[in-house]
């Protein structure tokens, strides 16, 4: 059964409790706060960014929420193609981006024969009920940044959970 989050009930004196209305307000409650929607999207292939504006790098994740918040996460493990070259990273939910298009980190570059394993986790503020498209983007200030994925024997990875 897919676990589905009800508006706990305002229960009245005297009321008598039903099996269906304790199963709906409490167990279906419990097993949602245990299993709430989420997504995760692990690279098969290592790849390059190039581009010095925001791209998505990842297969989008979408989720249908109750109205939470979220939080999102990426870890990987990344090289630049010289110390100089920054990486900017960013999510964008349902076309907004959470970094205010800047990105919400920047990456510093460490080098080609050196990688770096970045990783971090937002928190985004509730959303209505209903579908969201989440987004992960890069971008690199000069030069180009590999993110090694399963290919190359790392986890790159993007993941949502609504909290």
């Amino acid at each position: 059964m897919t676990a589905i989050w009800t508006q706990p009930r305002s229960w009245s004196v005297g009321e008598l409790t039903t099996a269906a209305l304790m199963n709906q307000h409490l167990r279906d409650n419990m097993d949602w706060l245990k299993s709430p929607p989420m997504g995760v999207y692990s690279a098969p292939t290592s790849f390059s960014i190039t581009s010095t504006s925001m791209v998505d790098i990842f297969s989008p994740i979408n989720l249908t929420s109750a109205g939470g918040a979220f939080l999102v996460g990426f870890q990987g493990c990344i090289s630049a193609s010289a110390a100089a070259v920054g990486v900017y990273m960013d999510v964008m939910v349902d076309g907004i981006s959470q970094g205010n298009g800047l990105g919400i980190c920047i990456l510093n570059g460490t080098g080609s024969s050196t990688i770096f394993n970045p990783s971090f986790v937002i928190y985004v503020s509730p959303k209505a009920a209903g579908a969201h498209t989440f987004k992960m983007r890069a971008a690199v200030t000069a030069g180009s940044a590999t993110v090694y994925a399963a290919s190359a024997g790392y986890l790159a990875q993007f993941w949502v959970r609504e909290i």
